[in-house]
């Protein structure tokens, strides 16, 4: 039950990056938890974390922000806000 509710938070969070008009999205990380069930982990705070392979790339609702088109351009982690842009 609980990996279905994972794929489901990965779902909800492509399917609201597909319905993104134009080429930059700039999300709150507590939409990113409210569509995805998933919370970013600490490290998430630090910039480097979105462009570390073992950060960002190995982190779930990262595939679905790929599968739907998405890069990471930049991280306001004071903010707690991760622009991404249409790749």
């Amino acid at each position: 039950m609980e990996r279905a509710m994972e794929t489901d938070g990965l779902e909800k969070l492509r399917d609201f990056l597909n319905g993104v008009a134009g080429g930059l999205c700039t999300l709150p990380f507590e939409r990113i938890r409210e569509l995805t069930g998933q919370a970013l982990p600490e490290a998430a705070s630090s910039a480097a974390w979105w462009t570390d392979p073992a950060g960002w790339c190995a982190w779930p609702p990262a595939a679905a922000c790929r599968a739907a088109g998405w890069r990471v351009e930049s991280v306001h982690a004071a903010s707690g806000l991760v622009r991404l842009g249409r790749c």
